[in-house]
């Protein structure tokens, strides 16, 4: 336990005491959302349970775009600006010829 003793005897507090006090004040009573246990529905039926302020408690959000099914997530448009970008080089050197013999 670690004390910590201002000019004032009468002012001495605990640290750890005044941390955990602290937090608890600084957070007003009222104001926040309430946080609940919903279930989500992934695009191919899989489920999960997950605590959130969306909705209310026991409500179900099904997802239109998940992990798996987003091209961010599975590489779908990452392969199309590759092949845009495979095409343009092959245009721009096409008929180039490489010393050695490659072409």
């Amino acid at each position: 336990m670690l004390k910590y003793t201002l000019d004032n005897p009468s002012l001495s507090f605990n640290v750890e005491t005044l941390f955990l006090t602290k937090a608890l004040v600084v957070m007003k009573s009222g104001i926040h959302p309430k946080y609940h246990e919903i279930t989500v529905v992934m695009t191919d039926g899989t489920s999960f349970k997950t605590r959130t302020t969306w909705g209310k408690p026991g409500d179900t959000m099904n997802l239109d775009i998940d992990p798996k099914t987003h091209p961010a997530w599975v590489g779908g448009q990452r392969k199309l600006t590759d092949a845009g970008q495979l095409s343009r080089f092959n245009k721009r050197f096409k008929g180039m010829t490489f010393p050695g013999g490659a072409a």
